[in-house]
């Protein structure tokens, strides 16, 4: 009896061992198969990862191109809105300067402009108003004095006894008078008879 018992007992124990040595060998093609499918998809997500970098980088560099464009673009509307500002400017300057050096009897409004001190002209943004066109005539009235009318004219008709009258005279129109005519002509322009 002994020898049945060490039988079955080695039949079991070679019946386990086998069995166990199946079960072992399905838990390693299992194991695998799962790194294979694994390393499978592995490389799809790595192959999906790449292609995502691609059209990323792909927008990135559209982004940058068009920032570029935006900003060419407004830095274009800047410096026309700047040229806009400046010959706006300058027309006011020049309306302000026109009416000063009408009023002062500028005979050549554009010649004073031209050749006055520009520094003296300011204009106020808030106020929208020129500052300084008064002070801007008077130092081209000091500087350039053939620009302006002399303030006292003499209105001298020749048809007239003593040709006081009608007609406007400047001062080199005095001067190229006869003496006796130049003394009447000054006379009346400051209101002497």
């Amino acid at each position: 009896m002994t020898d049945t018992k060490v039988e079955n007992s080695t039949t079991d124990s070679s019946a386990n061992a086998s069995s166990q040595t199946e079960q072992a060998t399905t838990k390693t093609e299992s194991v695998s198969e799962v790194n294979q499918r694994l390393l499978r998809e592995s490389q799809e997500w790595k192959l999906k990862a790449q292609t995502e970098k691609r059209e990323r980088e792909k927008l990135l560099s559209k982004m940058d191109e068009e920032k570029g464009e935006y900003k060419k673009l407004y830095e274009d509307t800047q410096t026309k809105l700047a040229e806009t500002m400046r010959k706006m400017v300058e027309k006011e300057l020049k309306a302000a300067v026109k009416d000063a050096a009408t009023k002062a009897g500028c005979v050549d409004v554009e010649a004073a402009f031209m050749m006055g001190d520009h520094k003296l002209l300011k204009l106020d943004e808030e106020a929208g108003e020129v500052v300084g066109a008064d002070l801007f005539i008077e130092s081209v009235k000091k500087t350039k004095p053939y620009l302006f009318q002399s303030q006292s004219q003499t209105r001298v008709n020749p048809a007239a006894p003593g040709g006081v009258g009608t007609k406007t005279l400047t001062p080199a129109d005095i001067a190229r008078l006869k003496t006796d005519e130049k003394n009447k002509a000054w006379a009346a322009a400051y209101g002497k008879k």
